[in-house]
């Protein structure tokens, strides 16, 4: 946990430029985009009112980092929820899936590394292992039951 700490911390220090531990809340967005957070613009404003200090128009580090911590534990499947619809999306436009509710290897690789509780290489690795690939392709159902099981 320490090393993710340390990331919010850098990924912060990089939109604080008053040096006070306090970024303007329109700065969130740059900072979650830095950790791997993609939200939707409806869901970052939400974010921002949330945690704005006091009408100040700033967000303090301690609420940002306790805010991901929270992410970290309580919504990965959220945010996993999010990330393969945002996939899905793009499906025929720039990845040639089967058809929408698959994902590639490449995507499951992609965002069980930069999306919510990043995984190592390896465990991502064993991850694929336990899933039914065919053709470079897995149902997202099937991996979001795996993921439910862990």
């Amino acid at each position: 946990m320490a090393e993710f700490e340390l990331s919010i911390k850098e990924a912060f220090a990089e939109c604080d430029s008053s040096i006070d531990r306090t970024i303007p809340k329109e700065q969130l967005g740059n900072v979650l985009d830095k950790l791997g957070y993609l939200p939707k613009p409806d869901i970052l404003y939400k974010w921002q009112q949330q945690l704005e200090t006091n009408n100040t128009g700033y967000i303090k580090f301690e609420d940002l980092k306790n805010f991901i911590i929270s992410l970290e534990k309580e919504e990965v499947p959220d945010i996993l929820i999010a990330e393969m619809k945002c996939f899905d999306k793009q499906y025929g436009k720039t990845t040639p899936a089967p058809k929408p509710g698959y994902l590639s290897v490449e995507q499951i690789q992609h965002m069980m590394t930069r999306v919510g509780n990043k995984m190592r290489k390896q465990d991502v690795d064993d991850l694929l292992s336990n899933l039914r690939i065919d053709q470079g392709y897995c149902r997202q159902e099937e991996l979001l039951r795996l993921l439910a099981k862990k």
